[in-house]
């Protein structure tokens, strides 16, 4: 049982860290929302609607008016991921509530629950608890203060003791009756989300494992490109944290595009299941017509991934494997293939492919030539600076060497 307890709250740490930066900017929303109700409220007072004391009402809008509106200028000033964020918000929309009972007494009732309502968007039982203190105190002092302030006391309750007997304590306690309600919503769904969430990464690992066999059987048509795919995308992996190290393409390169090209990178020359035995594993150098059926490799794989994962609810993996394995052959210069695409019109994902497939491919043995030295396979990649490959990653890959051939050195143990 104290395991079970501690995996849910782990479970709710987890998605209310995740959360916490959407959550802070819908209480915001929520509290301006609040806001401008609150000054049609105070409007169709001023002009004999509702009961409220003028005075009390005019007080009240005046300082209610700044707890409503600090959300937005705090997400604004410290970012909304601020983890210190949600627990202001509590007491601040605890402290709106204890305005209200001071200034409009029992008429705001409703808005009670308003704290512990809004720490439903965070998905945490702490906040939930924190919550209910804060209004059970905003309450009793709220309450307790209208009747000395309020130049319009309730008669019902005359005497400060009434008021608490028969007014404060009753609010408590459906107080309390809300605030488990909300805590128990706030576990069960902490732990639904967490089950999806679940669910969600084993569909994602067996999508990754699926890939990796799919490539993997391609790869095995050529003997001699064994690890060529856990190579290249180790590669690449490398050439990405580069260049987000040093800043460069720091607004392309997310921890999603990260994450995406090191998984598309396996299936950069899928289209080569299309591609025959005979050219694939031929010892020899190709003939021009041959050479013309090894290029299709390209626009074949980005076909065959379109069609692939055209249902598929990642668009942005989608894009990025079809790019990759369509354009990794383009060169800087516009000499490459299958479209001749040049510089920075071809996708930065398929020129950081480039530099790991050329990279891999001559420092390997292949069934028409032996591997390369080390020392010849970085040149290769640095006169290809500016011709075959993007500068920026070649100065970056270049700088790398020591972690490249470390990679190749333990890939090839």
């Amino acid at each position: 049982m104290i395991l079970s307890g501690i995996l849910v709250e782990e479970r709710n740490v987890e998605l209310y860290l995740a959360n916490r930066k959407v959550a802070n900017s819908m209480i915001a929303k929520v509290m301006v929302v609040t806001f401008y109700i609150f000054s049609v409220i105070c409007g169709l007072n001023e002009m004999g609607f509702f009961v409220f004391n003028v005075h009390s009402m005019r007080i009240g809008y005046m300082i209610g008016s700044v707890f409503l509106l600090l959300p937005t200028f705090l997400n604004k000033s410290f970012g909304e991921d601020n983890k210190w964020l949600p627990y202001i918000y509590v007491v601040d929309s605890g402290l709106f509530v204890m305005m209200l009972a001071i200034t409009v007494s029992y008429h705001a009732i409703i808005m009670y629950i308003f704290p512990i309502a809004l720490t439903s968007f965070y998905f945490s039982k702490r906040l939930n608890r924190l919550a209910y203190f804060v209004t059970a105190i905003a309450i009793a002092v709220g309450q307790s203060g209208a009747h000395f302030l309020n130049p319009l006391p309730d008669l019902n309750f005359v005497s400060l003791n009434s008021l608490i007997w028969y007014d404060i304590l009753p609010k408590e306690m459906c107080l309390v009756a809300i605030a488990v309600l909300y805590y128990l919503m706030t576990e069960r769904t902490s732990v639904i989300l967490h089950a999806l969430k679940e669910d969600s990464r084993l569909f994602a690992a067996q999508h990754e494992e699926m890939i990796m066999g799919f490539a993997t059987l391609v790869e095995n048509r050529d003997e001699s490109t064994g690890g060529h795919i856990k190579r290249t995308r180790a590669y690449t992996d490398l050439i990405v944290r580069g260049l987000r190290e040093r800043g460069i393409y720091s607004e392309q390169i997310s921890d999603e595009f990260a994450e995406n090209i090191v998984k598309a990178a396996a299936l950069h020359d899928i289209g080569k299941i299309k591609t025959p035995d005979a050219i694939l594993q031929k010892p020899g150098k190709l003939t021009d017509e041959e050479f013309e059926t090894m290029k299709l490799h390209a626009p074949e794989g980005r076909r065959i991934i379109k069609e692939t994962f055209h249902e598929s609810s990642d668009e942005k993996y989608m894009r990025m494997a079809s790019d990759v394995a369509g354009y990794h052959h383009e060169k800087w210069n516009g000499r490459g293939y299958p479209t001749g695409k040049s510089g920075e019109d071809i996708p930065l994902s398929a020129r950081i492919m480039a530099v790991a497939d050329v990279f891999d491919a001559i420092s390997e043995h292949r069934c028409y030539r032996a591997a390369m030295p080390m020392d010849k396979c970085f040149a290769i990649i640095e006169e290809g600076r500016g011709e075959h490959f993007d500068p920026q990653i070649v100065d970056v890959f270049m700088e790398l060497r020591e972690e490249v051939e470390r990679i190749h050195g333990q890939l090839n143990s």
